[in-house]
């Protein structure tokens, strides 16, 4: 399912004539790499941002606020909406796509019960993002 919809948002990407690749991740992987320290931003991306941004937002946040007024639904909306807040460095059109990507989570959250299920799809999100990345930027 994260399959299609990365792949939707691509193809969207393309079609308004905008890079599929945010220039944010471009930057810093050109960065890391020119410093020597790819691995370094690769864990950070894919095991420390999950990890953290996970417990935090899934874990934290939806649990509690799933237990309210709020329910599930309100509960993925709003924490997937935080989420979102916290990846400012994205311009609208990635905001938008990381807001969608946050519903899914929100749902397999609420789903299977597990934040950990989060945690690995986001790291697999994230580690396919950053791989797409340096092959587009190899690209060039």
């Amino acid at each position: 399912m994260l399959g299609v919809l990365i792949t939707c948002w691509d193809l969207l990407s393309k079609a308004l004539g905008r890079e599929v690749a945010p220039g944010f991740m471009t930057d810093v992987l050109k960065s890391a790499q020119a410093d020597g320290a790819l691995w370094l931003l690769v864990l950070a991306f894919c095991v420390g941002a999950p990890v953290t941004e996970e417990f935090f937002v899934r874990g934290f946040l939806y649990r509690g606020w799933s237990e309210t007024f709020l329910r599930p639904v309100g509960a993925i909306v709003l924490s997937s909406l935080v989420w979102t807040l916290m990846h400012l460095q994205y311009d609208w059109f990635f905001l938008g796509e990381v807001f969608s990507i946050g519903l899914l989570l929100g749902y397999l959250r609420y789903r299977y019960h597990s934040t950990w299920l989060t945690v690995v799809v986001h790291g697999i999100n994230n580690l396919a993002a950053t791989i797409q990345t340096i092959w587009l930027a190899n690209q060039s």
